[in-house]
């Protein structure tokens, strides 16, 4: 489940920009 966190932690941000 933490790489999952890790995953989605990263995505935020670059959806984001």
């Amino acid at each position: 489940m933490t790489d999952i966190r890790i995953e989605l932690d990263f995505s935020f941000p670059v959806l984001f920009i």
